[in-house]
């Protein structure tokens, strides 16, 4: 059987990514909100719980080309609970 190789290629606002690379430090980890729940329903019904990789690139900032200039892991979707972000774990 073929195994699939899949990635979440991603825009993430730069004031987003510079506020993350604070929270990583401080966390270990970092939770993007997003749209795009449908996309990101698929892509976990794919990986079936195994994280995968996850390519960044910053959008919304002056100067800023489409380049992946972040990599991360990819690890699941979560669903707000009253529009706010659960605890990770």
């Amino acid at each position: 059987m073929n195994e699939i190789k899949v990635a979440l290629l991603a825009s993430v606002p730069l004031e987003h990514l510079r506020a993350a690379v604070c929270a990583a430090k401080q966390h270990g980890k970092v939770a993007f909100g997003s749209d795009a729940w449908e996309t990101l329903a698929q892509l976990d019904a794919i990986l079936k719980g195994q994280p995968t990789d996850a390519f960044i690139y910053a959008s919304m900032g002056i100067g800023i080309g489409n380049v992946v200039s972040w990599h991360a892991k990819y690890l699941r979707r979560r669903d707000a609970v009253n529009q706010t972000h659960t605890q990770m774990a």
